[in-house]
């Protein structure tokens, strides 16, 4: 992985809430777990109903994202999906397509745990954002069946 790369990365993950307490040699340990997925358009990445089994950093391109087969949103670069499903213990909540080719850096299941559940406050924040995105899921299936 290159220096630039390393830095991208490193910029995107401090804009996580939850990773704001990461420390750099925290940091530095998740970035050198992350693998490269490149993606092209109409890919896959994450299909509502499976395991959660990493968490994704989009660096280049679009996706959107779908629950029940219905349109949710389009994210761009920068954002940051899967973490719901590791956080929850739960299913993947949405299914997630490229929309035009790019790149993600994802970090499997087990460094995501190994790294940000042995710092007691990151596991803190963790669980006040999984109650918080899980209030927004409740609302979003209120507001739509309204």
């Amino acid at each position: 992985m290159s220096r630039k790369v390393i830095e991208t990365i490193r910029s995107l993950l401090k804009t996580v809430d939850f990773l704001a307490y990461l420390d750099s040699k925290e940091m530095d340990a998740m970035i050198a777990c992350m693998e490269s997925r490149p993606c092209r358009k109409g890919d896959t990445i994450i299909r509502q109903g499976d395991p959660g089994d990493a968490f994704y950093i989009l660096t280049v391109g679009a996706i959107e994202v779908e629950r029940d087969g219905k349109f949710v949103t389009r994210l761009e670069k920068g954002t940051y999906i899967g973490e719901m499903a590791l956080l929850s213990n739960r299913p993947r909540s949405a299914t997630v397509r490229a929309v035009e080719e790019g790149e993600l850096y994802c970090l499997p299941r087990e460094a995501f745990t190994k790294i940000l559940m042995h710092n007691s406050k990151i596991a803190a924040v963790i669980q006040q954002t999984a109650a918080y995105r899980q209030a927004q899921d409740r609302d979003r299936a209120i507001n739509a069946e309204a």
